[in-house]
């Protein structure tokens, strides 16, 4: 299954609606920081990247059965993966700078908070390790004028290098026009997806793997 989607947008700026919405519109699964969270073998993966982060990641494994790919760590790698699959379209998702800033940084601080769960779980450890080495190799700096300057920073080097043809910047709020418009598929007959991404997001997610009770993500193979 080929890659058809490449997001290149930060998290924080809806990617798990964005998520949602790929995975409708592309009747395949989309990858997402939470397909690392929900399978042994993606979490090994990137354990694996962690040991040697400036080494390039393993697509042919880590994307196998996804048609887009959306979030960290998807988003660092956006210039790789346009060169890997030529054909894929590239998606920016946009949000005020502040407001992504204030996101980012109660994410970060969640994350630190919960990180006592570690000590009960070799999983949460592995994830926390991969975590911590993303952060410092891609956006080290919890500042918020360094922070935000990384984030329209990336934003603008996004649209400066992707062809106009290829690549389309949107806010989730737009719901499904432009995004359909962008793939050539139908407006779906049901509401685009608004998926919570707070805070509340990341304790669910702590703990269900503490509770070993996250479903695996459905692949279609």
């Amino acid at each position: 299954m080929m890659m058809k989607v490449i997001g290149a947008g930060f998290g924080r700026t809806g990617t798990l609606s964005m998520k949602a919405a790929l995975g409708k519109l592309l009747g395949g699964p989309c990858y997402h920081m939470e397909s690392i969270l929900r399978s042994e073998t993606q979490l090994g993966y990137w354990t694996e990247w962690a040991r040697e982060p400036t080494r390039e990641p393993d697509w042919d494994r880590i994307l196998d059965g996804y048609v887009a790919g959306v979030d960290a760590p998807i988003c660092f790698y956006w210039e790789q993966l346009m060169a890997r699959y030529p054909e894929a379209k590239v998606l920016l998702t946009v949000r005020d700078p502040k407001r992504w800033y204030a996101s980012h940084r109660n994410l970060i601080m969640t994350a630190i908070k919960l990180s006592w769960m570690g000590l009960l779980s070799g999983r949460i450890r592995k994830f926390g390790g991969f975590v911590r080495t993303m952060g410092r190799h891609f956006l080290p700096t919890l500042d918020e004028s360094k922070a935000i300057a990384a984030f329209e920073r990336h934003n603008a080097r996004v649209q400066q290098i992707v062809p106009p043809e290829r690549l389309l910047v949107m806010e989730v709020k737009q719901g499904w026009p432009p995004l359909c418009e962008f793939l050539g598929v139908p407006i779906p007959d049901e509401p685009f997806p608004h998926l919570n991404e707070g805070v509340e997001t990341i304790r669910k997610g702590h703990w269900d793997l503490l509770l070993r009770r996250t479903p695996p993500e459905p692949l279609l193979r």
